[in-house]
């Protein structure tokens, strides 16, 4: 069975049009299927429109947050409700034709457990196209991307990948990153991406800052490594400028007593300041990152809990 995850915020114009287009491909390929939509605090009438949905077709999950936790709370939470053999996950705002998960499902059958749309074309605006690239080379980086796999929302993932997403997790997941490194065989597809036909984009400029530093502090030491470096440099310069000064005052250049001990003290300390810092900053996040964290998510209501 398929389970599909598509997290919803502010969707009442599209959510319909998105669902039917899903249940539609399922059933002209005789494919058994669920859909899980999770409601993640939406400030419009989404909630109401998925409500209806579920009642309507007992194959569609509906589940509605307590607010606005993100669109990786969301999707972590509809992969807890998930009950298929490949989790397939997509946007709410139909700019991935649900026609396009057959050529995810074909990918699958060369082995493949974890299958990642590439779009021909993004159809995003240029502060969000921008944005992808930057966190692509930061995941790059920091999960070890060394076949250059290029990321969206648009992907299949065997349910094997989901365990063990669940079994060390984080409370900001970065999914995408994660999935990437708890893979065994991953690959991009090529699929296409249409223009947005409601409402724009969630995605601003300061939530791409803020999914950046989530990524960055959550799952890489590259800012406590510039701090030990930082600090490495400030103890050499403290230990070159306490030296320099001891030189003034053995030769009485310096005539204000007790001037040298305190600056060649000062300069010491500061560089040890540093160093410590960082050091603990190692030991620290070495001992939250295997740690499992609870669910940092309350849901409201749920449709169609069991199919």
């Amino acid at each position: 069975m398929y389970s599909v995850v598509i997290p919803v915020f502010n969707s009442e114009k599209s959510i319909n049009l998105v669902t039917d287009k899903t249940v539609e491909f399922f059933v002209s390929s005789k494919l058994d299927y669920e859909i899980i939509l999770v409601n993640d605090g939406s400030d419009d009438n989404s909630w109401e429109k998925i409500k209806e949905i579920s009642k309507i077709n007992k194959k569609i999950k509906s589940i509605n947050l307590l607010k606005n936790y993100g669109q990786h709370i969301a999707m972590k939470c509809g992969f807890m409700k998930a009950s298929g053999n490949w989790i397939i996950t997509m946007d709410d705002d139909l700019q991935n034709d649900p026609k396009e998960i057959s050529k995810l499902i074909e990918k699958t059958k060369d082995g493949y457990d974890l299958v990642i749309g590439q779009y021909k074309e993004k159809k995003h605006s240029l502060i969000r196209r921008a944005g992808s690239k930057f966190i692509n080379k930061i995941v790059r980086k920091i999960f070890y991307n060394n076949k250059k796999i290029s990321l969206s929302n648009f992907r299949i993932i065997n349910k094997d990948i989901i365990e063990r997403f669940f079994s060390i997790t984080y409370s900001y997941p970065y999914i995408p990153g994660l999935l990437l490194t708890l893979s065994r065989k991953a690959t991009n597809v090529i699929v296409n991406h249409d223009d947005r036909l409601f409402n724009k984009s969630n995605y601003s400029f300061n939530k791409i800052i803020s999914l950046v530093f989530n990524i960055i502090f959550g799952f890489s030491m590259m800012p406590l490594n510039i701090i030990i470096i930082i600090g490495f440099l400030f103890s050499a310069l403290s230990f070159f400028i306490g030296v320099f000064f001891l030189f003034l005052k053995l030769f009485s250049i310096v005539s204000v007593p007790g001037w040298t001990s305190i600056i060649v003290l000062i300069s010491i300390f500061n560089g040890l300041v540093f160093l410590i810092l960082g050091m603990i900053g190692q030991y620290l996040i070495r001992f939250i990152r295997p740690s499992n964290i609870h669910e940092k998510f309350f849901i409201t209501d749920e449709i169609n809990k069991e199919i």
